[in-house]
C-alpha cells in the first residue's frame, strides 16, 4: 500500500479545490556544509528564493523534492524544481498571513493529527517512512503544524468570501441542463460539470437508467408484424429481454428512440439491417428540484475556490519575492 502522507505538487490545485491544503515543512539547515567521500563533492547551501525577507534555501528545496519523490514513487526527473519552489513560496506567504491574522496552532492539535498517522501506519512504520524521506519526527510535526495553520487560514478566508457569493437560479439551471445532456448521451462531459459528476456519480448514474423490454428480429416483415401486434396488445409476444440500462452505454440510435418514448409505449428501430422492437417500461427522472441545492453548493464552492486562488495570487503580487534559480 502506498504510504501517502501529504500532497503532490502535481495535484496541488486539485487538492486546493477540494479544500485540502498542502504542507511543505520548514527545515532550518541554512548555510551548512555536507562532507562526502572522494567520489562526491562538497555542497555549500545557497539561497534559492526570498519571500518578504524570509529565506528559502537550496537544501530546504531539495529536501522538499525528496519528500515528493518518495511520497509518490516518482523519479527525480519527474519532479520540476520550479513547481516545488512555487509551492514553498505560496506556503511562506500563507504562513505569514496566518501570523498577521494571529491564527495559532496548539501542541494538542498537532499531536491529535500526528496520532492519526501513527494509527494508520504504526509508530515503527511511520518512523521508517520519515527516515526514507530524510525527515525527523520533529520536522514532521512542524510540517503538520504548518499544514494545520494554512488550513485554518484558508477556512477563515473562505467564510469571508462565502458571505459575498451570490448564486443565481439561471446558473444552477445551466449546470443542470449540461448534466442532463451529458447523461442522455447528447454531448461529452464539460469541464465545468466534471467535478460535480464525479462527486455524485453513483447517484447520477442511478438517475440515468431506463427499464426497457425488447425483441430483436432480422426479417423486416416479421418485425413489422410483431410491432403492429404489440401496439394493439403489448402482452401478445414474450420479449427476449427486460432490464435496466444506462442511456450512455447503448447505441445512439436506440438511445434517441428511447428518449422519445413515453412509459409503456412501443417503438421499432432499424440498425444496420436488424430490427429492434422496444417497449419503455420505466424511466428514472433526473429532476431539477432534487439536485438544485447540490448544484448551488457546488457552484458556491467553485466560486469560493476561484476567489481563494485569486487571493493567493494577489498575495504574490504584493509580496517581495526574489527567485534566484
Amino acid at each position: 500500500m502506498k504510504k501517502v502522507l501529504t500532497n503532490s505538487p502535481k495535484v496541488f490545485k486539485r487538492y486546493l479545490r477540494r479544500y485540502l491544503f498542502w504542507g511543505s515543512g520548514i527545515f532550518c539547515l541554512l548555510f551548512a556544509n555536507s562532507c562526502f567521500s572522494a567520489q562526491f563533492y562538497q555542497l555549500v547551501d545557497r539561497i534559492v528564493a526570498t519571500v518578504n525577507g524570509k529565506i528559502i534555501s537550496e537544501k530546504e528545496l531539495e529536501k522538499e523534492i525528496l519528500w515528493y519523490q518518495k511520497e509518490w514513487g516518482l523519479e527525480r526527473e519527474e519532479i520540476k524544481k520550479k513547481e516545488v519552489l512555487e509551492l514553498l513560496i505560496d506556503k511562506e506567504l500563507l504562513l505569514e498571513k496566518a501570523k498577521e491574522r494571529e491564527i495559532t496552532v496548539t501542541k494538542e492539535e498537532v499531536e491529535e493529527r500526528f496520532s492519526k498517522y501513527e494509527k494508520q501506519f504504526s509508530s515503527e512504520n511511520l518512523e521508517k517512512i520519515l527516515k526514507d524521506r530524510g525527515t525527523s519526527l520533529e520536522e514532521f510535526k512542524e510540517r503538520l503544524r504548518d499544514e494545520i495553520l494554512q488550513e485554518k487560514l484558508i477556512i477563515e478566508k473562505m467564510r469571508e468570501i462565502n458571505r459575498d457569493i451570490e448564486i443565481k437560479e439561471e446558473e444552477i439551471k445551466k449546470i443542470y441542463q449540461e448534466l442532463k445532456q451529458y447523461m442522455e448521451g447528447k454531448n461529452e462531459i464539460k469541464e465545468n460539470i466534471r467535478k460535480f459528476y464525479q462527486t455524485y456519480q453513483k447517484e447520477l448514474e442511478e438517475k440515468n437508467l431506463v427499464k426497457i423490454a425488447y425483441i430483436v428480429e432480422k426479417d423486416e416483415k416479421k418485425a413489422e408484424d410483431i410491432y403492429q401486434k404489440l401496439k394493439k396488445n403489448s402482452d401478445s409476444f414474450s420479449f427476449l429481454r427486460e432490464g435496466w440500462i444506462n442511456l450512455r452505454e447503448i447505441n445512439p440510435s436506440l438511445r434517441e428512440e428511447i428518449l422519445n418514448l413515453k412509459e409503456n409505449e412501443i417503438s421499432k428501430v432499424e440498425i444496420e439491417g436488424t430490427f429492434y422492437i422496444l417497449k419503455l417500461i420505466e424511466r428514472r427522472k433526473f429532476s431539477f428540484e432534487e439536485f438544485k441545492d447540490k448544484i448551488e453548493t457546488y457552484l458556491r464552492r467553485r466560486k469560493a475556490t476561484d476567489s481563494i486562488e485569486e487571493w493567493i495570487e494577489d498575495l504574490r503580487l504584493k509580496a517581495r519575492i526574489e527567485i534566484l534559480v
